[in-house]
């Protein structure tokens, strides 16, 4: 039998906490990486059960992480997140999703529509992998 369903949750801010909640709630192992190491204590994070602390300049250390994992992105510096994006995107994690605002989801929109957005960095997204974010049609005005 496989183990439990795996979550990364990168950043710690306000949405990670009730994700990580949730997650440890349906049975998830979770993961918490942060570039504030100061943040990521059980005292304040009681449903993380692993903590990936990234120390000013240094490089994000990802979990092992495969079919049965899932990567939620939270980060507030585009930079830094389409770093961690394109990471996460060469493994074979099914399920990927970022929360952004609607002018950062229209950034990635832009992005993945540039020759600089190869398959490579897709890695076989498709009907098999899903990749969330804020790019969303606008609606029609009534």
């Amino acid at each position: 039998m496989a183990g439990p369903f795996r979550l990364l949750i990168v950043g710690s801010g306000p949405v990670a906490r009730p994700l990580a909640r949730l997650a440890r709630t349906v049975g998830m192992r979770v993961a918490l990486t942060d570039d504030h190491p100061e943040r990521l204590t059980p005292e304040r994070w009681p449903d993380v059960h692993t903590f990936y602390p990234v120390e000013n300049g240094q490089e994000l250390e990802l979990p092992p992480l495969d079919e049965r994992s899932a990567a939620v992105l939270l980060v507030h510096d585009y930079a830094h997140e389409l770093s961690v994006l394109g990471r996460v995107l060469e493994t074979p994690v099914p399920y990927i999703a970022l929360l952004a605002s609607r002018r950062r989801g229209a950034r990635y929109c832009a992005f993945w529509k540039t020759p600089a957005s190869t398959p490579r960095n897709w890695n076989g997204c498709g009907p098999r992998r899903a990749l969330t974010s804020g790019c969303r049609p606008r609606r029609a005005s009534p």
